[in-house]
């Protein structure tokens, strides 16, 4: 299981990529929808591809659901 807790921002896209890249599994966190500045909760399941070096992820805002 993917942790939590990296953070927002380039920095935490960062982090999580990195995590990612050696494990699979879904990951909560928090990100402002398209056009707000406030962090909602947000669920996604990311997968690292290593022979290309990718991470390879789709989410959902909870509150959508």
């Amino acid at each position: 299981t993917v942790t939590g807790g990296h953070g927002q921002g380039a920095a935490g896209r960062r982090n999580l990529a990195l995590e990612c890249r050696q494990l699979a599994g879904f990951v909560e966190y928090q990100w402002p929808k398209p056009g707000s500045e406030d962090a909602q909760p947000k669920v996604s399941y990311v997968a690292g591809y290593e022979p290309w070096g990718w991470v390879i992820g789709s989410g959902v805002y909870v509150d959508d659901v």
